[in-house]
């Protein structure tokens, strides 16, 4: 008899799954995606890659990347970081006027590569170009986490 009810217990639990196989896969892509983002953010040295960065990068050897998630007001450190280094301006949203005014070139990306980019708490994130590594006729760019106030 128990042996019964533990086959029909499986079934059932089988049809279940079946049935909410969509959720399931679901919750295991939002569980998948926290783990690489916490894994990003352990991370000191991460690859970066952007088809529309290259073109940008052969014209001009950057130095930092500077990745803003959200609109910031006037800020002098930021505005002495940009003046010091080559850096290239990646943001998800619009840009401030002052940051345009900067001289930093600019480019858009998507908000889901900030999700992994730059942490939760944080507006923005800059980044040293450590190495850029050629891959075939793209560029996988090696980058290391810094503080654009120091």
């Amino acid at each position: 008899m128990s042996k019964k009810l533990l086959v029909i217990l499986i079934l059932v639990l089988a049809l279940l799954a079946l049935l909410n196989r969509r959720s399931l896969s679901d919750k295991m892509a939002e569980v998948g995606i926290e783990m690489a983002k916490r894994q990003v953010n352990r991370a000191s040295v991460i690859r970066f890659h952007y088809g529309k960065v290259d073109s940008l990068y052969k014209e001009k050897a950057y130095s930092h990347f500077l990745f803003l998630k959200d609109s910031v007001g006037a800020d002098d450190g930021l505005s002495a970081f940009l003046r010091r280094q080559s850096v290239l301006l990646i943001a998800c949203c619009a840009i401030p006027d002052w940051l345009k005014d900067s001289g930093a070139d600019t480019l858009r990306l998507p908000q889901s590569a900030f999700d992994f980019l730059v942490d939760e708490d944080k507006e923005m994130q800059a980044y040293q170009i450590v190495e850029v590594e050629r891959r075939g006729s793209d560029n996988a760019y090696r980058l290391r986490k810094v503080d654009c106030y120091e």
